[in-house]
C-alpha cells in the first residue's frame, strides 16, 4: 500500500490539473497512512513466545535439543 501510495503521489506531481492535489493529498496520503497502520499493527499483533510454557517444560525436566 505504501508503494502504491508513493506511485500515485509521484504521478500526481507531474500531472498538471486541478485534481492533482486531491489525488496527491487524499488518495496517496490515505494509502500511505493505511500502509503504515497495517505495518504497525502487524508488529503489535505478533504472538509472543509464552514464558509459561518455558517454565513448565523446565520444571518438568524436559530439555530441547537443537541441532
Amino acid at each position: 500500500m505504501i508503494i502504491l501510495g508513493l506511485i500515485i503521489e509521484a504521478f500526481s506531481l507531474v500531472w498538471v490539473h486541478a485534481l492533482a492535489f486531491i489525488l496527491f493529498a487524499c488518495v496517496g496520503g490515505l494509502l500511505i497512512g493505511m500502509g503504515i497502520v497495517v505495518y504497525l499493527y502487524s508488529l503489535v499483533s505478533m504472538p509472543m513466545k509464552s514464558q509459561a510454557n518455558e517454565r513448565t517444560s523446565q520444571a518438568s525436566g524436559l530439555t530441547h535439543i537443537q541441532k
